[in-house]
């Protein structure tokens, strides 16, 4: 008996369309799978979850582990906690838009790119809502410290300017820049304009509330730039040792996480977002009291949803430490991103500046300094 070849081809057919039918329908329900976790916020690990109400973000981590992994010489460069910007090029945005077209490289759009019927599938952050004012006589951006905007809350005491300093600031990334004020995101071996945030805030902090502090200046960021937290670690042990009583250690940057909205008006007023990042122990470095700097962290995050709604992006948990071991109330704080203008800074830091002393006049359990962790 001889058989029709057309025979042989027909079922091949056949078995081919079952088979794309099967894959078809996987994909929709891996799709399906992956929006319900995004909502739930479990499908992701603890390094890259932005928690703002139901709002699940990543941060730069997922791009970076991609990126060393599939170019082992950045491996070299950059650590974890540093930004992938060698010679001042953005190798995260670089990857993705040769690799998936994307130009927004946002988690939720890298697998809407992958699963175009999640496309359909909109997840929206949970903002609570504002009233917009207009915006009057709005400042000129100039290169000196603004002076500390009039108080727009009563709810807070001033204390005396103590002797012994409360709040310390400093900035692992020296050189983070806002591309508006100055035309770059980072000034390579020189102070960039995070450094000026971080003197507006001390300047609030002390003339506006009485809350001594003391900001340091220093470079800590330099190349090679993968050894930037351990430079900071040796500024913040010093500081410490020197003045162990602090209340509060913040570790002021330039958020770099895609898709965040890195301004909202706020009080009438156009400002930077905020993100806090707290660090923990899952890098299998010790750090044994993690979970108070985010209990300190959601109060922060508590009382910006309270007075200021839309300040806040949420909290980040890292799987990096970031130095938080050192001390049970320090936090690393964001204000905007590289195309936030000072002037946007300066505003959010008004707000920050009220948050931040609310919260430590009514925390039960003040900030204390780890001296074990320093030897």
């Amino acid at each position: 008996m001889i058989m029709n070849p057309n025979d042989h081809s027909s079922k091949n057919e056949i078995w081919l369309r079952l088979a794309l039918i099967v894959a078809l329908i996987l994909l929709v329900m891996f799709g399906v799978m992956i929006a319900h976790l995004i909502r739930s916020g479990r499908a992701l690990p603890s390094n890259a979850i932005a928690q703002s109400g139901s709002a699940i973000r990543l941060d730069t981590q997922t791009s970076k582990f991609i990126l060393k992994n599939g170019i082992p010489f950045l491996e070299k460069m950059v650590d974890e906690d540093d930004p992938l910007t060698f010679l001042n090029i953005n190798w995260i945005e670089i990857y993705w838009h040769l690799a998936a077209n994307i130009s927004n490289t946002s988690p939720l759009e890298i697998i809407r790119t992958q699963f175009p019927l999640l496309a359909l599938i909109k997840v929206q952050p949970t903002i609570p809502k504002i009233t917009l004012m207009p915006i009057e006589n709005q400042p000129e951006v100039k290169q000196e410290l603004p002076e500390p905007s009039p108080e727009e809350q009563g709810s807070i005491s001033i204390p005396q300017l103590g002797l012994k300093p409360e709040v310390f600031i400093y900035h692992t990334h020296t050189t983070e820049s806002y591309i508006p004020a100055c035309g770059k995101d980072h000034t390579v071996n020189q102070k960039g304009d995070i450094v000026k945030v971080g003197s507006y805030l001390q300047k609030v902090l002390e003339e506006k509330y009485h809350i001594n502090c003391m900001h340091s200046e220093t470079i800590h960021d330099q190349f090679p730039f993968r050894d930037s937290y351990k430079r900071s670690q040796v500024t913040v042990i010093n500081y410490l040792k020197q003045y162990p009583s602090t209340k509060v250690v913040l570790d002021v940057h330039r958020d770099a996480t895609p898709g965040l909205e890195s301004s909202r008006m706020v009080k009438g007023v156009k400002c930077a977002t905020i993100v806090t990042v707290v660090g923990s122990d899952k890098m299998g470095l010790a750090h044994p009291r993690w979970k108070e700097n985010l209990q300190f962290a959601k109060k922060l995050n508590e009382n910006m949803d309270l007075f200021f709604p839309g300040l806040s992006n949420g909290i980040i948990i890292s799987d990096a430490r970031y130095n938080q071991h050192l001390h049970t109330h320090a936090i690393l704080i964001e204000f905007g991103d590289q195309y936030t203008t000072l002037e946007e800074a300066y505003h959010a830091v008004d707000f920050f500046a009220e948050v931040l002393v609310h919260t430590m006049q009514n925390d039960p359990s003040p900030g204390v300094t780890n001296l074990e962790a320093m030897k």
